[in-house]
């Protein structure tokens, strides 16, 4: 990124692409991991996403229709560099322009670019029509949340405790590489935890940007105080 921060990111595009085709993209920028990495023996024969029986013919389903996916750990979570300061930072609105030049810099990007996600997600891809960045130009916020407020934190008045307790350990699970309780012993014996970026150098750099996210903020002290 422009400060140097290292992002990173998980490309899927359709196989035997043509070459020289060009083809639109779908980005999703997730604090919740952009992809797993999986134990022994089970990384032989799956795929993270086959865990969750209804999102495993996601992306199937989009790179066969011609889009490419991309996937972001925004700053300061998942295999990414940098801090996670609080939900929906102005830095990491600004990641995401640079994200898009990314996208419509590589050969096989037609120059338009699309987002897509969940619940935090769907804020971060809601968020993008914010940029009014001219590549963008779809987005499905399949869930999202106008108001992080009265949507989350204080819902009817009433500040939401469990809820924010839950998200505050879960997220610092995360950030710390570690398999979060919401899992289940289903999810702690197969995953081993966020997955590195390719190369030699990868498990190395997870290390440095696991060490990173020790500033992170967290949301419950800050909602209890």
């Amino acid at each position: 990124m422009r400060d140097g921060v290292r992002l990173a990111v998980e490309l899927f595009i359709p196989k035997d692409l043509p070459s020289g085709e060009k083809i639109p993209a779908l980005l999703t920028q997730t604090r919740y991991w952009r992809y797993e990495q999986l134990r022994l023996p089970f990384k032989w024969f799956l795929r993270p996403e086959t865990l969750a029986p209804d999102m495993k013919e996601f992306k199937p389903y989009f790179t066969s229709h011609g889009y490419a996916m991309v996937y972001v750990d925004v700053r300061g979570t998942g295999a990414s560099f940098g801090v996670w300061s609080y939900p929906w930072p102005e830095e990491s609105f600004e990641d995401a322009r640079e994200i898009v030049d990314w996208i419509i810099s590589q050969t096989w990007s037609n120059g338009k670019v699309g987002g897509i996600g969940v619940s935090y997600v769907g804020t971060t891809t809601e968020l993008l029509t914010a940029l009014q960045h001219p590549a963008v130009l779809a987005v499905a916020p399949l869930f999202n949340h106008p108001d992080a407020y009265t949507d989350i934190a204080f819902p009817g008045g009433i500040f939401n405790d469990r809820f924010i307790r839950q998200w505050g350990m879960m997220d610092l699970s995360l950030d710390n590489n570690i398999i979060p309780a919401e899992y289940g012993w289903q999810g702690k014996l197969i995953l081993r935890g966020v997955k590195p970026v390719d190369g030699q150098a990868g498990k190395a750099l997870l290390k440095e940007a696991i060490r990173e996210h020790a500033s992170n903020g967290n949301i419950t002290p800050w909602l209890t105080r």
